[in-house]
C-alpha cells in the first residue's frame, strides 16, 4: 500500500540528485507501458511511428545521458511479464549509463525473485496505531483523544490509502472520527451487498475498506458539484481523467465536449443533456473549471503535483468504471 506514494515521495525529495530529470512509465501492461512512452517521446520531442518505436527510441536517449537520471517504473503487477516488459526490465540497455531505476509492484518479495534482485527489494507494511495516529492528526489538524484515533486507524486497517482518503474527508467536513466511523460501517456494508449481487463474493477486507473510504469521498465530489452551482461538472471532469490513458492528466484536454463525448459505442449516456450543458457552462468559464479541479483535489481523488496537470491514482481510474461506484 502508498508504493507509488514513495517513489514519488523520493523522486521529489531527491530531486536534485538527478540533474538528467526524473522519467514515469506505467508497467500494469503493455499499453499502459506503451501509452507512457508515448507520451514520453512527445513530451521529449521524440518522433516516432508507433508505441514499440517510441520506447526504443526514448530508452535509447535516456542512455546517452551524460548526468544521472531517474527512471520509475510503476505498478509492475501483472502475473506475467511480458516480452515488452522484460525489454525495460533488462539490465542490458543500462549498461555504463547514468541511470537510476525504481520499480513498484505488488509482487512479495517470494515471487519476485525472478524478476529482481531481492536484496534490494523494499516491503511496504501497514502503519502502527502510533504512526497512524500522527499521521491522522497532521493529516485533519484535530487533535483529539490519542485512544479514539488509534481505534479509528485500527478499523481502516492501518492502510495508508484508506487513512489518507478519510482524513481528506474529515477534514472538508469538519466532521468527527466517530462520525466518519459510523458513516464508513453503513457505508461499508452497502458496498459489500451491492458488490455481492455483482458476483464479488472473495474480496479481502483490506480492498474493501479502501474501496469504501473513495466511495465516500467520490459521493461527497458528486453532492458538492451540486451544491457549489456546476451541477454534474466536476463528477464529469473526474470520469474524464478517469478514462484517460495519461500518467498525468494536462488540464489543457478539459473543453467543452464537442464533438460529443456523451455517447459510448453510439449509446447515449443517460442524462446527457444535462451533463453536455453543465460540461460546457464550466469548461467556457475559467473560474468554474478551477473550481470543478479544485473540488477534486479537496477530495483527494487527484493530485496536482503542478499547475497544469493531474494525477490520478489508478485504482481510483478502475472504480470509476464499476457500476456501484459511480450513481449520479
Amino acid at each position: 500500500m502508498g508504493k507509488t506514494t514513495l517513489a514519488i515521495e523520493y523522486a521529489w525529495k531527491f530531486r536534485d540528485c538527478y540533474p538528467s530529470g526524473v522519467f514515469w512509465v506505467l508497467v500494469e501492461n503493455d499499453d499502459t507501458l506503451l501509452n507512457s512512452f508515448q507520451y514520453l517521446a512527445v513530451r521529449l520531442g521524440i518522433d516516432s511511428a508507433d508505441g514499440k518505436d517510441a520506447m526504443r527510441k526514448t530508452m535509447h536517449m535516456l542512455s546517452c545521458c551524460k548526468t544521472r537520471l531517474l527512471l520509475v517504473a510503476d505498478n509492475l503487477d501483472s502475473d506475467t511479464v511480458t516480452e515488452l516488459m522484460a525489454e525495460l526490465l533488462s539490465s542490458v540497455w543500462r549498461l555504463d549509463t547514468k541511470i537510476h531505476v525504481i520499480i513498484t509492484s505488488r509482487r512479495e518479495k517470494v515471487s519476485a525473485v525472478e524478476m529482481f534482485d531481492t536484496d534490494y527489494c523494499v516491503g511496504m507494511n501497514k502503519l502502527t496505531l502510533a504512526q497512524g495516529r500522527d499521521f491522522m492528526k497532521t493529516r485533519t489538524g484535530i487533535n483529539t483523544n490519542d485512544k479514539t484515533i488509534e481505534e479509528f486507524v485500527e478499523e481502516l486497517g492501518g492502510l495508508p490509502l484508506a487513512l489518507e482518503q478519510a482524513a481528506a474527508h474529515i477534514k472538508m467536513l469538519q466532521c468527527s472520527f466517530e462520525e466518519y466511523l459510523d458513516a464508513f460501517r453503513e457505508k461499508r456494508l452497502k458496498l459489500r451487498q451491492a458488490k455481492r449481487k455483482g458476483g464479488h463474493f472473495h474480496e479481502s477486507e483490506e480492498r474493501l475498506t479502501v474501496h469504501t473510504t473513495w466511495k465516500m469521498n467520490i459521493d461527497q465530489i458528486i453532492k458538492h458539484s451540486e451544491k457549489e452551482g456546476l451541477g454534474t461538472a466536476a463528477t464529469t471532469v473526474m470520469e474524464i481523467i478517469a478514462v484517460v490513458p495519461l500518467p498525468e492528466f494536462p488540464l489543457s484536454l478539459l473543453n467543452t465536449g464537442e464533438p460529443d463525448i456523451l455517447t459510448v459505442d453510439g449509446r447515449n449516456v443517460d442524462n446527457a443533456q444535462t451533463i453536455l450543458k453543465d460540461l460546457h457552462s464550466a469548461m467556457n468559464s475559467k473560474l468554474k473549471k478551477k473550481q470543478a479541479v479544485e473540488i477534486l483535489t479537496r477530495f483527494s481523488v487527484v493530485d496536482r503535483e503542478q499547475s497544469d496537470e493531474l494525477t490520478m491514482h489508478r485504482l481510483v481510474k478502475k472504480l470509476l468504471k464499476k457500476p456501484w461506484m459511480m450513481k449520479r
